[in-house]
Order: C-alpha cells, then sequence, then structure tokens
C-alpha cells in the first residue's frame, strides 16, 4: 500500500497540535496518515506524544462485571453478544455488596477509577 504524505503536525506523528492544553481535531487526512503506519513505529510515537504530553504517569482502571449474558443486542465487539458463543457466564445484576467489596478490592490495589459494567441497553432488575 502507498503511503500518503505525512501531516504537517509536530513530529511527523500525523497528530495535531496541543495548543493550550487542548489537542485540535484531526482531519481525515491526518487520521489516514496514522492508519498507514506500520503498527510497531505507530506505537512507537504513540509513546512518544504520551510522555512528552502525559509524562510517565498512568491511570489504572478496575472493572467490575455487574450483570453478564442473556444480553439481546449484538455489540461486535463484545464477548457477550450472542455472534460469538464465548459461553460468558450468566448472572443477574450482582447485589450492592459485592459491587462495593469490588470497589473497595480496587481502591486498596491501587486503581484511580473503577467501573461497573452490565449487559444488555439498560439496567433491569432480572
Amino acid at each position: 500500500m502507498a503511503r500518503r504524505k505525512r501531516s504537517k503536525y509536530n513530529y511527523q506523528l500525523c497528530l495535531p497540535p496541543v495548543r493550550e492544553g487542548k489537542v485540535a481535531r484531526m482531519n481525515v487526512e491526518d487520521a489516514l496518515c496514522l492508519y498507514d503506519l506500520p503498527l510497531s513505529e505507530l506505537a512507537a510515537k504513540a509513546d512518544s506524544a504520551r510522555r512528552e504530553h502525559a509524562g510517565e504517569k498512568i491511570a489504572l482502571c478496575a472493572i467490575v462485571n455487574a450483570k453478564s449474558g442473556r444480553c439481546g443486542q449484538d455489540c461486535k465487539f463484545c464477548a457477550q453478544s450472542a455472534r460469538y458463543g464465548a459461553g460468558a457466564a450468566e448472572y443477574p445484576l450482582k447485589p450492592l455488596g459485592e459491587l462495593v467489596e469490588a470497589a473497595r478490592r480496587a481502591k486498596e490495589t491501587g486503581s484511580d477509577h473503577f467501573g461497573i459494567v452490565t449487559s444488555g441497553k439498560r439496567l433491569t432488575a432480572g
């Protein structure tokens, strides 16, 4: 595949510059420039940009699956989707105490953020 001309943006990253703490919007040509990079080059450039703009700090996140299986949605990214037959466990919404305990464990083990995820489009009792 022929590579597109590199973007005019900084470090030839094909990324918009950061101005006053905000990243400028990326246009289609810049996005395609990123798409054309070999994965190893893209990862190296992403790491370089992260180091420049965020330093060495990373944020740790933890999640708990509060309701699993029996999902009527067909999301391509989700292992609980019927399309994959992944055999995901099926259980109703976990009790509040279990969710609070999972959040406590996440905090104790260094997580900066905690999320509760469920199957389905919206929460239901079952």
